[in-house]
């Protein structure tokens, strides 16, 4: 187990490293009463549910790579962002739902490009996307089904929602210019 109170604390986990909570730790990275990065390349693993934790009221960031695994869950706390690292070597698909993230508020598409967000979900999912505007980049709405296609493109909320065969979903943007 990683933990790191005080001050600004920085994790990171290399491909092919593995990051275990054992025995009574059940948290593989805990950020305690400050601001945080985690970037994981590896694997992260929980023996009770929360793979990483973020605490206090800063501005934290998780950054996923290639490769990545979370066994469990990410909870944050302050401000916290996800932020999607792949490149054109190492693209990245991360599974928005299956992340079971809990008070995370902003979603990244890293420079690099090469990023698939999967969300199995419908109605309104509570995160900002920003960084969406590589053409190699992804957001796969399995959750609406097929034949989904734009029903409310609202350019002064930076909002879109998607409507198919199995329901809707609305994302929020940071910006929204130009033809989606």
């Amino acid at each position: 187990i990683w933990t790191l109170c005080g001050g600004r604390g920085n994790v990171s986990n290399g491909a092919g490293a593995v990051i275990s909570a054992a025995g009574s730790d059940t948290v593989g990275v805990q950020i305690g009463s400050s601001t945080g990065t985690v970037t994981n390349y590896g694997t992260i693993i929980s023996s009770g549910g929360i793979a990483i934790s973020f605490g206090g009221n800063g501005q934290n960031l998780l950054a996923l790579g290639g490769g990545y695994r979370l066994i469990g869950t990410a909870a944050g706390a302050g401000t916290d962002t996800l932020e999607l690292i792949g490149t054109a070597g190492n693209a990245l698909s991360a599974d928005y739902n299956a992340l079971g993230l809990t008070s995370f508020e902003n979603v990244l598409f890293g420079t690099g490009g090469y990023n698939t967000l999967l969300v199995s979900s419908t109605g309104t999912i509570g995160i900002m996307i920003s960084g969406f505007n590589a053409p190699s980049e992804v957001l796969d709405l399995t959750g609406i089904g097929a034949n989904g296609g734009i029903i409310n493109r609202d350019t002064a909320a930076d909002r879109i929602t998607v409507s198919g065969s199995l329901g809707s979903l609305t994302l929020q943007f940071d910006s929204i210019f130009g033809p989606i």
